[in-house]
């Protein structure tokens, strides 16, 4: 027997879910950070996902390896994530 759309869209969400897939990240922003977000994208030829995963993963590199956290920071770093919901 098939599965019906919403079955087949619920198999793939459990998918996403699962391991190191990627997230959907769904916001509004300010009107400044949007025009940023523009001219960043225009500027360097990437898409607007590529900018904001880049800018994370900087602040995140700056996070962990230049302020050279000790390692109760580290523990409290990596541990606030799972303590915080949406």
């Amino acid at each position: 027997m098939s599965k019906s759309s919403k079955e087949r869209q619920q198999n793939y969400r459990d998918r996403q879910r699962l391991g190191n897939a990627d997230r959907k990240l769904n916001l509004w922003t300010s009107s400044q950070s949007y025009c940023a977000l523009e001219r960043l994208t225009d500027h360097f030829k990437i898409t607007k996902r590529e900018v904001i995963e880049q800018l994370i993963i900087i602040l995140d590199k700056d996070v962990t390896e230049i302020k050279k956290l000790d390692q109760s920071q580290w523990d409290k770093y990596f541990n606030e994530i799972s303590l915080r919901s949406n």
